[in-house]
């Protein structure tokens, strides 16, 4: 019996995770189109996860941390768009083209890691280049500027 018992509480964890993961996405149309449908403001971020010390940084310190999965996975439609430098890393070409004409129009100085919050359609709310800060103050920074709006 505390063989099941374990198991449903197992699973129950397990349900509970994938239901409050944050989910990274790579398509702008495609996350175009979910934030119009859930009336959320996109998260995107350029990022060189295989070089840039900042940005893996970021990734470790604030964006895999429990506090931003769950506001993120409530709040938010993610895009990370990377430019990864080693060729065991390397994108496919219709992915890099994608992201390069994204970094054309929304960070054409090509700053990492470079964060936008843009509203549902696509129009940027705030731009900038990421400080170092805790995962909660980051969470308190997008909400705070998602409410103003």
């Amino acid at each position: 019996m505390k063989f099941f018992a374990g198991l449903i509480f197992a699973l129950q964890i397990n349900l509970y995770a994938q239901n409050n993961a944050a989910v990274w996405y790579t398509d702008f149309d495609t996350v175009i189109q979910i934030a119009q449908r859930e009336n959320r403001p996109i998260l995107m971020v350029f990022s060189g996860s295989d070089w840039c010390k900042p940005c893996i940084k970021l990734q470790k310190e604030v964006f895999d941390q429990r506090v931003f999965e769950e506001y993120a996975a409530q709040n938010l439609v993610l895009l990370k768009l990377d430019f990864p430098r080693y060729k065991k890393n390397r994108l496919p070409d219709s992915l890099q083209i994608h992201h390069e004409s994204l970094a054309e129009k929304f960070n054409p100085e090509g700053g990492f890691p470079f964060i936008c919050l843009l509203n549902s359609e696509g129009t940027v709310i705030t731009q900038t280049q990421f400080p170092t800060i805790q995962p909660e103050d980051f969470v308190r920074y997008l909400s705070n500027l998602i409410s103003s709006r």
